[in-house]
């Protein structure tokens, strides 16, 4: 008797072999878009590195060469915009200039053969051009690098002054040739004495003059006059500089013996240092000189003499040196409790070794200069107090002159050779300190972080501090998730656990369509709508964020003691239509007492009204000390919240809504309250989901652009004041990029704080992923 087999044939299991193909197509699509997605990732990340790796580079300064000058008693030198004519002045007047020929694009200078130590002249060579100035033995210099300015001084107390500029001219087949223009003045003798002139200072602008000069006498005596000019015009002819006042700087100023002496400001800032190492700074106003400030810059060292004292650009800061090879920077700031402008040192460099300066030469276009004596050769940079680069010379130095565009370096030694250094060096003020640290920057009372990357200020120079950026980026946040985090997530309980249904299929694609709601819109309804309307109702915001919440507890308390009988009467889930009114009413009353509130509570004296008045924006000033600006932080709080809100609702909804129904009815049989359950097994059971729904929020809330740059003051400001405003990384690259120049500094720092922003959220998410899985480990069911 044969037997039939129950089970089911083999065949009716067996996979096509076409579905097993795209099973393993598909799986590889799937691997391969992970990995592609991972590439992308790290391709952005390698490329924001590219961009801001040369700020963390260090320059690089090669000896192009050097062309022999035969020139003695060489006193000034300096360079035209593009380095290829340095000029020489020397103590009897003539004025010299080396025909340097460099190719336009590539900025190199041409050489003789293939010899590398020797530079090519140009066919004009060495020629001289006519100051037209008398012979004279000349014992005084004054070059204004910025300005192309020479001021001399002779040995019988006369003063002659030198404008030179430059003119590139083009010729038919013809390289472009720069000519040498020069105007020379010479004035009337500025005092009775016909004894020579040591020390000279010069200032001019479009409406005035002021020339200083530092006279000795055979007997000894020293005689410091200051000469000032204003311009003049009349109905006939051009404008005109005439002599306006002359002082004596020599009495009943100082009982030290003078020694150097500078002009800056708008010419009524004249600093005098003597022969002790003091340093005065004096005043003229309305022709009046007054002391304002003595201090000894180097008084914490055993020789405390001044041996160099030069402007930086700007002529706001000045560069010094002892005789002991010490180096720092003097800047003016306005002392608020004096009330007026002040010296004091915010720079200390790395000290020469072989002395102090012999010679100085300012940079044109930022806060570097060069400075050498007579074996040493350094570049730095006043703003960071960075050595930028520096080099021991087997040759005496005697001038040096810093290339206008900051690419070139020129030193004359006193063997009468000119030696030629090319430099590369495109962010001298960058670096570590300049991003992520203080800085005491000119015009500044103290070190500080700020953001500054254009011409705001007459004490411009660029600021690139980072952290004040991302300070506002974590403010911002902040106040954002302060005003989302507890309306999300309660309203997510809420809709998962005690809602009904039927209302929940309206209520949650409601939430995920606010999602979708477009920042921009968001960010144009807080600055035109919600910021002006809050401005004057801030006792209405805080009145019903204290009044609603609590009269909604409130309600909850009484209603849960209420007979079952009464509680009955409401389907489980309809409580929202007790509550919802309930809040209204609260909310609406809450907003028409605020001014009331404000009368009682705010009371200050307004100025306009010139009586006691209730006025909330005076009060916080006034109590605090910070400011009140309309566009705000809780401006930005309450419409970024808004943003946020659907985010962390949508996903804390899915992570409560999934929680094993076999738990709650546990809980519930075992006589916990709806409530209980919620509290102790569904939220610990959900924490992971709801969790990473608040750092997603966070991360939607770090990146945001349009409501911060349109609902703030976007300032970069260091305040937790909920009152005024910040400016965030996201909103910083929004501002800025535009305007960057491409491979600027500028430009490169906004992709340091891209990738800062970058940086911030891939650690969130990590440390998010780690606190999730840990969650999980800890609340996971079986």
């Amino acid at each position: 008797m044969s037997s039939t087999s129950n089970n089911p044939s083999e065949e009716r299991f067996t996979v096509a072999r076409t579905t097993l193909i795209l099973d393993r197509l598909m799986t590889g699509v799937i691997k391969g878009g992970g990995w592609l997605v991972m590439l992308a990732v790290f391709a952005i990340f390698a490329f924001i590195f590219v961009q801001i790796l040369p700020l963390f580079g260090h320059p690089e300064v090669k000896s192009v060469g050097k062309v022999a000058i035969p020139l003695e008693e060489v006193a000034v030198m300096g360079v035209d915009e593009w380095g290829e004519l340095p000029f020489f002045l020397n103590q009897a007047g003539q004025l010299h200039f080396a025909d340097l020929p460099r190719d336009v694009e590539t900025r190199t200078y041409e050489r003789v053969g293939g010899d590398l130590n020797q530079l090519a002249l140009g066919p004009r060579g060495l020629f001289e051009v006519d100051t037209k100035l008398p012979e004279k033995n000349w014992t005084a210099f004054y070059y204004d690098a910025y300005k192309g300015e020479i001021a001399l001084g002779s040995e019988d107390g006369r003063v002659a002054l030198l404008h030179l500029d430059y003119k590139a001219e083009f010729l038919a087949d013809a390289p472009r040739t720069v000519v040498p223009q020069v105007k020379s003045e010479l004035l009337p003798a500025l005092s009775q004495s016909n004894a020579p002139v040591r020390q000279l200072a010069f200032f001019e602008s479009t409406t005035n003059r002021a020339i200083g000069t530092l006279q000795e006498t055979a007997d000894g005596e020293t005689i410091v006059t200051l000469q000032t000019y204003v311009v003049k015009s009349s109905l006939f002819g051009a404008p005109k500089m005439v002599a306006d006042a002359q002082i004596d700087l020599g009495h009943g100023i100082t009982d030290e013996k003078p020694e150097r002496l500078l002009i800056g400001g708008q010419g009524d800032r004249i600093l005098l240092t003597t022969e002790g190492g003091w340093l005065y700074y004096l005043r003229l106003n309305k022709g009046q000189l007054e002391r304002v400030q003595k201090l000894q810059p180097f008084a914490d060292l055993e020789d405390t003499s001044i041996h160099s004292i030069n402007w930086l650009l700007g002529k706001q800061s000045v560069i010094l040196t002892s005789k002991s090879g010490a180096n720092i920077t003097l800047a003016s700031y306005l002392d608020e409790a004096a009330g007026q402008i002040l010296y004091t040192k915010i720079k200390d460099f790395p000290a020469l070794d072989a002395g102090g300066a012999n010679d100085f030469s300012p940079a044109q276009r930022n806060r570097g200069f060069l400075i050498s004596n007579e074996h040493q050769l350094s570049l730095r940079y006043s703003t960071t107090g960075d050595v930028r680069w520096e080099t021991d010379t087997d040759f005496p130095l005697q001038k040096i002159a810093l290339g206008p565009r900051w690419d070139s370096i020129f030193a004359f030694d006193a063997q009468q050779n000119l030696h030629v250094y090319a430099v590369d060096d495109p962010h001298p003020n960058a670096g570590v300190k300049a991003f992520f640290g203080k800085i005491w920057y000119e015009g500044k009372s103290e070190p500080e972080y700020d953001w500054q990357s254009s011409s705001g200020t007459s004490d411009f120079e660029p600021k690139l501090s980072i952290v004040p950026l991302f300070f506002g980026s974590i403010k911002g946040t902040f106040y954002a998730m302060l005003f989302a985090m507890p309306i999300a997530i309660l309203a997510a309980i809420y809709v998962s656990q005690y809602l009904k249904p039927e209302a929940k299929r309206y209520i949650k694609p409601a939430m995920e369509i606010m999602a979708s709601l477009p920042s921009v819109v968001l960010g144009f309804l807080a600055a035109l709508w919600l910021a002006p309307l809050i401005e004057d109702r801030v006792p209405s915001i805080l009145l019903m964020l204290i009044a609603v919440p609590l009269s909604a507890a409130m309600l909850g308390y009484f209603w849960g003691r209420m007979p079952q009988t009464v509680r009955n009467r409401i389907r489980p889930g309809s409580e929202w239509m007790v509550i919802l009114p309930v809040v209204l009413i609260v909310g609406y009353l809450s907003w028409q007492l605020g001014p009331t509130l404000e009368s009682v509570l705010f009371r200050v004296y307004d100025p306009d009204l010139g009586v006691k008045a209730g006025n909330f924006r005076l009060w916080w000033t006034e109590t605090t000390g910070v400011s009140f600006e309309q566009r705000n932080s809780l401006v930005v709080g309450l419409m970024m919240g808004f943003a946020v809100i659907p985010i962390i609702f949508t996903i804390s909804e899915d992570a409560l809504t999934n929680v094993p129904p076999y738990l709650t009815s546990a809980s519930l049989a075992l006589g916990a309250s709806r409530w209980q359950t919620t509290w102790r097994v569904i939220l610990p059971t959900a924490s992971p989901g709801i969790f990473s729904a608040t750092i997603i929020g966070f991360g939607r809330a770090v990146g945001e652009t349009m409501i911060l740059l349109m609902a703030t003051g976007n300032t970069p400001i260091m305040e937790w004041n909920i009152f005024n405003g910040m400016r965030t990384l996201a909103a910083n690259i929004a501002v800025e990029l535009p305007e960057a120049p491409q491979y600027s500094t500028l430009y490169r720092t906004l992709f340091l704080g891209a990738m800062a922003l970058f940086l911030l959220t891939f650690i969130l998410n990590t440390i998010a992923e780690v606190t999730r899985q840990h969650l999980r480990e800890k609340y996971k069911t079986i």
